[in-house]
């Protein structure tokens, strides 16, 4: 029996699938059977740079809901959300964790919405023009396009994300975003002192401007003992944490799962960003029983309810946060 029967329909939305590339459609199905209802797709690669690779990929998304549509769709808006949660096919959100593909050029923005874009980070670890990323040892803030930029996506009804952005670049995008931001994937500060984690401040002033923070099913942020050894225990020790400091109603799933990821290419990554892997191997980066979909859902909101999670606290976390926050994001 899938998660999604056994919970009489809970709605679960997963904020961040890195799935740059379709490796195996088979994925979709692991997904749709553990009552998966909706995932944010990472739908960019680094090894295609700019607009033009980033066009690429849209396409091949394009191209792989087409060829599904009875177990697939596009995910625009709050009515998309319902729609995919009533048709019992698995929605897809296209996103973007970095803004490589505007080259500088907000008159791009447009074209990447109309293929469907509606969450975008607005730096992934380093500088960039839009500001500094968590990876920067010293954050200059958010620059004059920077801002113009959180003003467009705004403007064009797009999640502005900060998961990857640095500490005072995400204060002054939050400041001068006129509607609700997120985290999509990250971890608790508090916990486990890692810089990819945000603060008991950051959480608060996230939820205080109406956003969700997305808990990331990450070894090296949930390395709370300090032995790489994280488990389930740690993963639900975060949400827990988050909802005391946010509130409830302001936490939910970013998994950050990375189908069809191989030693070789995780290798690399480890080597560009060695702040982010702190030397954890491929095989210790994941945590059983999050590292598949068959398992993870199930585990979590089993987990939640051994904790006290029940009717509209357990829904919320499971989805139906950035269910709400994505609606009024995107219907304004």
């Amino acid at each position: 029996m899938s998660e999604r029967n056994s919970e009489r329909g809970a709605f679960i939305l997963d904020a961040v699938v890195c799935m740059a590339k379709i490796h195996d459609e088979r994925y979709f199905d692991e997904l749709i059977g553990a009552g998966v209802n909706v995932i944010q797709v990472t739908a960019t690669d680094e090894d295609e740079d700019g607009f033009d690779g980033t066009i690429r990929n849209f396409s091949r998304w394009h191209d792989a809901i087409a060829r599904n549509k009875d177990r697939l769709m596009l995910v625009r808006s709050g009515e998309d959300l319902r729609q995919a949660r009533a048709s019992g096919r698995l929605g897809i959100v296209l996103g973007m964790q970095d803004i490589r593909a505007l080259e500088g050029d907000l008159t791009l923005l447009p074209a990447l919405v109309a293929l469907g874009v509606r969450v975008i980070q607005l730096t992934y670890q380093t500088a960039n023009a839009a500001g500094c990323g968590c990876g920067e040892e010293n954050d200059t803030g958010l620059t004059r396009f920077g801002r113009r930029l959180v003003e467009r996506l705004n403007e064009e009804r797009v999640a502005v994300d900060l998961s990857h952005v640095g500490p005072r670049t995400s204060a002054e995008a939050l400041e001068v975003s006129r509607a609700p931001c997120v985290i999509t994937h990250s971890g608790v500060r508090r916990l486990c002192d890692h810089v990819r984690n945000k603060t008991d401040e950051q959480l608060r002033a996230l939820a205080d401007r109406g956003g969700v923070f997305g808990v990331a099913a990450y070894a090296p942020f949930l390395d709370h003992r300090g032995n790489k050894k994280p488990g389930l225990d740690q993963f639900l020790d975060s949400i827990e944490h988050a909802c005391r400091v946010a509130g409830d109603g302001r936490v939910g799933l970013g998994l950050d799962s990375t189908p069809g990821r191989t030693p070789s290419n995780y290798t690399l990554a480890a080597a560009k960003y060695p702040e982010i892997y702190r030397g954890f191997g491929y095989e210790e980066a994941v945590i059983a029983p999050l590292d598949c979909p068959s398992t993870a859902y199930a585990a979590i909101t089993q987990g939640l309810r051994r904790r006290g999670f029940e009717g509209d606290r357990l829904a919320g976390v499971l989805g139906e946060n950035f269910a709400r926050v994505f609606t009024e994001i995107w219907d304004g």
